[in-house]
């Protein structure tokens, strides 16, 4: 399989956030989501992988870059050997008041938004040539 998605349902942690036991937590959902999604630890081996995050959330915002350390940290030795394999991340936050084309959403993450939930989906897979990214 070339891709693998999950969803961690909650609201994520910043890399600036202040409350270390929400870090924890958050990171080790993260873990755990990745491990029961992933039939193989570490799924992908070659050098390049492209990380799609995300935010699904309901009020006050966090800069969708700092989600991304995080989330890429706790993959690492999971879908992948270290976190310099990731040669490409797509980082997007909405809310429930953004237009969006539920229909045109991968089925986990449509199926996130029909039920109004909070939540971080993320996909992982092999990076794609760059004339095919622009």
């Amino acid at each position: 399989m070339d891709s693998y998605e999950f969803l961690v349902l909650g609201r994520p942690v910043s890399v600036n956030g202040r409350n270390r036991a929400d870090d924890k937590r958050w990171r080790e959902e993260v873990k755990i989501q990745a491990i029961c999604n992933s039939p193989v630890i570490p799924p992908f081996t070659m050098p390049t992988i492209r990380l799609t995050i995300v935010f699904l959330c309901n009020g006050a915002l966090i800069d969708t870059d700092n989600i991304i350390k995080p989330i890429q940290d706790e993959l690492t030795g999971l879908f992948y050997g270290d976190d310099e394999m990731v040669s490409d991340v797509e980082s997007h936050r909405r809310t429930w008041e953004d237009n969006v084309a539920a229909d045109r959403l991968p089925l986990l993450l449509r199926k996130a938004w029909a039920e109004r939930q909070q939540c971080v989906y993320i996909r992982v897979e092999r990076s794609r040539n760059l004339e095919d990214l622009l």
